[in-house]
């Protein structure tokens, strides 16, 4: 399906057993699972495992889903046993949410023992198919970084001639990408001891892949950034559906916005108002909060906007950040990517306004309940 992209290639790491578990999270996803999950069992990490006497266990955290993708997951892995050593089962969660499906698998269903916790998202397909094991063999082979990423790639990019409008969506993908290793939810490999130190907030709106690459590389507040801690893996990458219509892509900025304002008052304001023994065992923290007091967050982030009086202010660098990103290219690329940054540039601060707008009504719900997913239209 997608030989056009896709390399070979396993990225050199010591033949130890190691134990991986990968969380594939989910919700409402019946109409395109199948093809994850096929991408997913093509992956060389099943006959790797196998070979080199590893644990892998393969868990679907659905969480909150109005269809049927429990029961059409749960059928695929009786309909495809893994190989000795291997496991595969489905969680199915009544209440929905990704910061919740996240947490319970971290913290009470990967395995114990696992060394490397895989976090994916149901509706992305691989581009390599050694991804997982290179992103595990990545951090055996470095000692000083927690997660490990790939390469995010559009479908946008599969299709032989993009529309002005898709090609300006490629365009502001490559400029971020070009700013150095990008953690992102959809994809992503960390070491359990870091990830089982994390416990992210409940009401956390959106961007916790940003809560979590801020925690690693400050070692939880407690050091300046390490952006070293993430590392870019080279031969691993993944496909996913990108926003095109206007809607879309504003609503996603829109999420976006308020994530990152989320995180700006947690990592700027919450965090270093702790004590360095609390700031030690964030987890702890975090958990007590939301079990004694389940409207803090919100209550933070209430009291942030009321002294904020513009939305543009929400979090620093909220008019900035593209530019920022397009000034870092090298003059060649600078003009060429001009046009993407300042439509983006727009976009952001239409999306501000919506997320102020949002939040100071306190609407934080911002996932639709359903979204329908297929990836076969990027080919």
């Amino acid at each position: 399906m997608l030989n056009s992209y896709a390399k070979t290639g396993i990225v050199s790491a010591p033949e130890s057993p190691v134990s991986v578990s990968i969380g594939l999270l989910a919700r409402n996803e019946a109409e395109g699972i199948r093809e994850t999950l096929d991408s997913l069992f093509e992956q060389t990490i099943l006959n790797e495992a196998n070979r080199r006497k590893c644990l892998l266990e393969i868990i679907c955290i659905v969480n909150g889903s109005e269809d049927a993708t429990a029961s059409l997951v749960s059928e695929y892995f009786k309909q495809n046993p893994l190989r000795t050593g291997c496991t595969a089962r489905v969680i199915n969660l009544f209440e929905a949410g990704k910061i919740n499906a996240w947490n319970q698998f971290v913290h009470r269903y990967s395995t114990e023992s696992a060394k490397y916790l895989i976090l994916m998202d149901a509706d992305i397909v691989f581009g390599h198919p050694a991804t997982l094991w290179n992103l595990c063999s990545e951090l055996e082979t470095q000692p000083n970084a927690e997660v490990a990423t790939g390469e995010p790639v559009k479908d946008l990019s599969l299709k032989p001639s993009p529309s002005l409008r898709e090609r300006l969506s490629l365009s502001t993908s490559r400029m971020t990408q070009k700013s150095g290793a990008q953690m992102t939810g959809q994809l992503y490999c960390i070491r359990s001891e870091t990830a089982r130190r994390i416990h992210l907030p409940r009401q956390l709106a959106a961007c916790e892949d940003g809560l979590i690459k801020c925690l690693v590389c400050t070692d939880f507040g407690n050091v300046t950034p390490q952006p070293e801690r993430i590392v870019k893996t080279d031969q691993a990458s993944h496909v996913f559906k990108a926003y095109v219509t206007l809607n879309e892509i504003l609503q996603n900025q829109r999420r976006q916005m308020i994530g990152q304002t989320y995180i700006h008052v947690l990592v700027d304001q919450f965090i270093p108002s702790l004590t360095s023994y609390q700031r030690s065992d964030l987890k702890t923290v975090l958990t007590q909060l939301d079990e004694d007091e389940p409207d803090w967050l919100r209550k933070l982030i209430k009291a942030h906007l009321a002294r904020t009086r513009y939305f543009w202010r929400m979090f620093p660098g909220l008019t900035t950040f593209r530019m920022r990103r397009l000034n870092a290219l090298k003059k060649r690329d600078h003009l060429r990517h001009m046009p993407a940054a300042m439509v983006g540039s727009l976009f952001s601060l239409v999306a501000a306004w919506m997320a102020a707008s949002s939040l100071r009504k306190g609407e934080t719900d911002i996932w639709p309940s359903k979204v329908p997913t297929n990836l076969k239209s990027g080919n």
